[in-house]
């Protein structure tokens, strides 16, 4: 589908469209299933198996805002790859969002908006991240009681899917930057 159809789209069916591209895969080395905005030529495969988290939010991002000048630093914001250093409290993706005028980076779940999400488990005492003790990126749509999540986990049904959950989930990490999005 082209960019301009797409765009007329509201968002939540924007990011159901690109999510389905990716379920029946598993988690693990990622791969995307076809080019959109900017992303590494050598992990296209449309047959690829897996898809992990991070990977997971950039490919519905990218595809479900098509006419965003996405690059590689984007990719590599919102994938975390090397950000670390530059934003050491790991809201990378969160910058990546706002630079782009598709979300703006908020304090806390927005009831019927759709979030870009990414918690970390642990920060060293200075408040950076410590990347080895985990972290995880979501799409989550807030309806004011439940929120409403797309990712790909590791646990349970291992992969893409789309689940609801209690915002507490969230709350109980270390670290938890949010960003609305834009519809």
């Amino acid at each position: 589908m082209g960019g301009q159809r797409r765009m007329t789209l509201p968002l939540h069916l924007r990011l159901h469209e690109a999510f389905d591209e990716l379920r029946g895969r598993t988690y693990g080395d990622s791969t995307f299933p076809r080019a959109v905005g900017w992303l590494p030529g050598k992990l296209i495969d449309p047959k690829g198996k897996g898809i992990k988290c991070s990977p997971l939010t950039c490919f519905v991002l990218m595809a479900s805002y098509p006419d965003a000048l996405w690059c590689k630093q984007d990719y590599k914001d919102l994938v975390i790859v090397q950000t670390l250093a530059l934003f050491p409290r790991g809201d990378s993706p969160m910058w990546a969002v706002q630079r782009h005028g598709i979300g703006s980076k908020v304090g806390d779940f927005t009831a019927g908006c759709w979030h870009l999400v990414q918690t970390w488990n642990d920060v060293s005492a200075h408040g950076h991240v410590i990347a080895s003790a985990g972290g995880h990126a979501t799409l989550a749509y807030f309806d004011g009681s439940l929120v409403h999540v797309i990712e790909s986990t590791s646990r349970g049904r291992r992969g893409p899917q789309f689940t609801a959950c209690d915002p507490s989930r969230y709350y109980n990490k270390a670290v938890l930057h949010i960003a609305r999005l834009n519809p």
